[in-house]
């Protein structure tokens, strides 16, 4: 079968393509070679789209931010919504998104552990897209603790960095052990009100 030219691909199908290959593989380890067979293209057409490997990956960040991070602070953001609802729907949001788009999912993490001793572009990016993670989980909380929602022992930014964390861990045992998992969380509410035990 012929391979593609760039002009018959658009951008975003060489992202959700980039970011299954780096969630599996890791970036230290994804080519353009590779990439190029899985959407059946040239080299040449990933490049009239993407100067670079690095090009690729810094669209596949602010794509993380766009369809993932963003939409968890939309959640938070609601005005509308007590803070225990807010909570509930981010953990209920985030269990359903990793049925649907577990890569995108699982995808920060692993660039977090592959960058984080590097000094680059790459790892500020990373910082601040967990940065913003953490900071809207941790908005809830305090919202939560002044309406009287959550325990006043809650600790706003430790908590949100074990949330955080916890969902990460999940996510990576919901690749290794998908069965497993979902036996535990068959469902977003029940992961939601198994989560907010923790601060009800």
């Amino acid at each position: 079968m012929a391979r593609r030219a760039g002009f018959q691909i658009n951008r975003e199908d060489i992202i959700r393509a980039a970011i299954k290959q780096i969630s599996k593989y890791g970036f230290s380890n994804f080519t353009l070679s590779n990439l190029s067979k899985e959407l059946n293209i040239t080299k040449a057409a990933l490049y009239w789209h993407f100067k670079s490997k690095n090009d690729i990956l810094m669209e596949v960040l602010r794509y993380i931010e766009l369809e993932y991070i963003s939409k968890i602070s939309e959640i938070c953001d609601e005005k509308n919504l007590s803070a225990s609802e807010k909570l509930k729907n981010y953990l209920s949001f985030v269990y359903e998104k990793s049925e649907t788009d577990v890569h995108l999912c699982i995808i920060p993490s692993k660039l977090l552990g592959e960058f984080l001793h590097k000094d680059s572009e790459f790892h500020e990016e990373i910082r601040e897209i967990y940065a913003n993670y953490k900071e809207s989980i941790a908005k809830i909380l305090i919202d939560g603790i002044i309406e009287g929602d959550f325990k006043k022992s809650t600790s706003p930014i430790d908590h949100a960095r074990f949330i955080v964390g916890s969902i990460d861990g999940i996510l990576q045992q919901y690749i290794s052990d998908h069965t497993h998992v979902h036996k535990v969380f068959n469902s977003g509410e029940k992961f939601s009100e198994y989560v907010m035990t923790l601060f009800v």
